[in-house]
């Protein structure tokens, strides 16, 4: 027989404590950061793949040695900084929370015209939206959370 605390017993409810509002928070945010993180270095390495298969092509105004170095470049360095964030979520950092908003409103800014577009770029552009929408929510909970830590301030 598994013990029942006395609120459940007696009909309360119970309310959730800050801290189990972040954890609740905490955790998706992370992972969204990270499975950003991580697709932005999975771009990367394709790009490079797709280099050393066929070389660099496309219009020659853009499509240089260097120009392509600097886009894989670009990807590993935000990729690897949005990884870097999601640990600090994990970690319930509060420096980590305005990397982290600005992720999400870069994400929403790419999102969006593609969850515009038909067939399966739509779905994808549809569902990075979503995430992005969740991560600024979840950014708004973690804030409020974070604020609510910080001790007052002396005169």
């Amino acid at each position: 027989m598994s013990e029942t605390p006395a609120a459940t017993r007696t009909g309360e409810v119970r309310s959730v404590s800050p801290a189990q509002w972040d954890a609740l928070w905490r955790a998706p945010a992370a992972g969204i950061v990270a499975f950003q993180g991580a697709v932005l270095i999975a771009n990367a390495l394709g790009v490079l793949l797709t280099v050393v298969r066929h070389g660099v092509t496309g219009p020659s105004e853009v499509a240089t040695v260097g120009g392509v170095a600097v886009e894989i470049t670009l990807f590993m360095i935000f990729g690897a900084a949005l990884v870097w964030v999601a640990l600090g979520i994990w970690r319930s950092r509060g420096s980590a929370l305005t990397p982290f908003l600005l992720a999400q409103v870069l994400g929403l800014t790419v999102a969006l015209p593609l969850a515009t577009a038909s067939g399966g770029i739509g779905v994808i552009g549809t569902l990075m939206t979503f995430a992005c929408l969740f991560g600024v929510l979840a950014w708004a909970f973690m804030m409020r959370q974070n604020l609510r830590r910080r001790p007052p301030e002396s005169q």
